[in-house]
Protein backbone atom coordinates (compact mmCIF):
# COMPACT_ATOMS: atom_id res chain seq x y z
CA UNK A 1 0.00 0.00 0.00
CA UNK A 2 0.89 3.50 -0.36
CA UNK A 3 2.03 5.62 2.75
CA UNK A 4 -0.64 8.16 3.72
CA UNK A 5 0.00 11.72 2.49
CA UNK A 6 -1.09 14.37 4.72
CA UNK A 7 -3.75 16.60 3.65
CA UNK A 8 -3.62 20.56 3.97
CA UNK A 9 -6.27 22.33 5.29
CA UNK A 10 -8.67 23.90 2.87
CA UNK A 11 -10.94 26.89 3.84
CA UNK A 12 -13.45 25.60 0.99
CA UNK A 13 -14.48 22.23 3.21
CA UNK A 14 -16.77 23.03 6.38
CA UNK A 15 -15.31 22.51 9.19
CA UNK A 16 -11.34 23.17 7.58
CA UNK A 17 -9.70 26.35 8.60
CA UNK A 18 -6.15 26.76 6.71
CA UNK A 19 -3.53 27.24 9.36
CA UNK A 20 -2.55 31.30 8.89
CA UNK A 21 1.46 31.67 8.19
CA UNK A 22 3.63 32.56 10.99
CA UNK A 23 4.97 36.36 10.51
CA UNK A 24 8.52 36.27 10.87
CA UNK A 25 10.01 37.59 14.10
CA UNK A 26 10.80 41.67 13.73
CA UNK A 27 14.90 42.02 12.98
CA UNK A 28 16.86 43.03 16.19
CA UNK A 29 17.34 47.25 15.83
CA UNK A 30 20.58 48.27 18.16
CA UNK A 31 21.59 51.67 19.04
CA UNK A 32 22.84 54.05 21.01
CA UNK A 33 21.86 57.71 21.89
CA UNK A 34 24.68 60.09 22.82
CA UNK A 35 23.76 62.66 25.72
CA UNK A 36 25.78 65.17 27.26
CA UNK A 37 28.02 64.35 30.19
CA UNK A 38 25.87 64.36 33.47
CA UNK A 39 23.06 64.06 31.54
CA UNK A 40 19.96 62.54 33.37
CA UNK A 41 16.55 60.58 31.80
CA UNK A 42 13.71 61.47 33.38
CA UNK A 43 10.93 59.59 31.08
CA UNK A 44 10.27 58.12 28.06
CA UNK A 45 7.45 57.39 24.94
CA UNK A 46 7.66 55.61 22.48
CA UNK A 47 5.00 56.31 19.17
CA UNK A 48 5.36 53.78 16.43
CA UNK A 49 8.70 54.03 14.91
CA UNK A 50 9.64 57.20 17.68
CA UNK A 51 11.43 57.07 20.53
CA UNK A 52 10.69 60.71 22.74
CA UNK A 53 13.20 61.30 25.54
CA UNK A 54 12.59 63.55 28.57
CA UNK A 55 16.24 64.20 30.08
CA UNK A 56 17.31 66.77 32.23
CA UNK A 57 20.83 68.58 31.54
CA UNK A 58 23.81 69.25 33.90
CA UNK A 59 22.67 72.58 34.12
CA UNK A 60 19.20 72.13 35.22
CA UNK A 61 17.58 72.53 32.13
CA UNK A 62 15.50 70.12 30.49
CA UNK A 63 15.31 68.86 26.84
CA UNK A 64 12.81 66.72 24.88
CA UNK A 65 15.05 64.41 22.19
CA UNK A 66 12.67 62.44 19.93
CA UNK A 67 14.39 59.56 18.31
CA UNK A 68 13.17 57.32 14.99
CA UNK A 69 15.12 53.99 15.87
CA UNK A 70 14.44 52.30 12.96
CA UNK A 71 16.74 55.19 11.08
CA UNK A 72 18.85 55.30 14.27
CA UNK A 73 18.78 59.18 14.40
CA UNK A 74 17.32 62.20 16.34
CA UNK A 75 15.16 63.86 14.45
CA UNK A 76 14.05 66.57 16.82
CA UNK A 77 15.47 68.25 19.91
CA UNK A 78 12.79 70.32 22.31
CA UNK A 79 15.31 72.42 24.83
CA UNK A 80 13.13 74.60 28.00
CA UNK A 81 14.21 76.46 30.59
CA UNK A 82 17.03 79.35 30.08
CA UNK A 83 17.36 79.71 26.73
CA UNK A 84 20.12 81.79 25.54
Amino acid sequence: PEPAIAEEARSDIPGQIAAPAKPEPPKLIESQIELAPGTRLLSQSLSGDQLSLETLLPDGGTEIIVYDYRQSRIIGRIKMGNVE
